[in-house]
């Protein structure tokens, strides 16, 4: 429902929900315009978004912050979120379309936003994993820290939709 854009000035999320179309690759390098508007503490552009691939890149995620249970919280009081590339370690509860992440001596609950292979994830239910992904913002006032999932580890990997382009200009 979602793809993150990037480029000198930061990171952004693009939210389009169901009518995004599911074709913007990582390393697609897109036009993006429309409104932007603040949800969850981060800055992205919303529903109405317009969005058009020009051209391609690698992409080089780098490697991940490890976030401990205090950097976790700290999403909360924080009064902006940039997207942020983490790791971070938690037990996976499934209830309908919710994927928390209880994440050990942490308030605030990682919340797995739109997962593509969402019948992969709920086989985790219940398990400890390893979430490797970007940090959107947060939601249920401040008590989840929406992630959007790379890849999550219990000795197999599934992945999320989750892309990353770089942005080549805002309308």
């Amino acid at each position: 429902q979602s793809f993150l854009i990037n480029d000198e000035t930061g990171m952004m999320l693009v939210y389009l929900g169901y009518t995004f179309a599911k074709d913007v690759a990582v390393g697609d390098e897109v036009k993006v315009s429309g409104t932007t508007s603040v949800y969850g503490k981060a800055k992205q552009f919303g529903q109405g978004a317009k969005y058009e691939k020009v051209s391609s890149a690698t992409v080089d995620h780098g490697q991940a912050k490890e976030l401990t249970a205090a950097d976790c919280d700290a999403y909360a009081k924080a009064e902006t979120i940039a997207p942020e590339y983490v790791k971070v370690t938690g037990k996976l509860a499934v209830s309908g379309n919710y994927y928390n992440l209880n994440i050990e001596g942490a308030t605030i609950v990682g919340s797995i936003t739109y997962p593509a292979n969402a019948d992969e994830v709920k086989a985790l239910n219940g398990k400890t994993i390893e979430v490797t992904g970007f940090v959107t913002g947060t939601s249920g006032s401040d008590k989840y820290l929406n992630l959007l999932a790379l890849e999550a580890f219990l000795g197999h990997l599934f992945s999320c939709l989750s892309v990353l382009a770089r942005i080549l200009h805002f309308f």
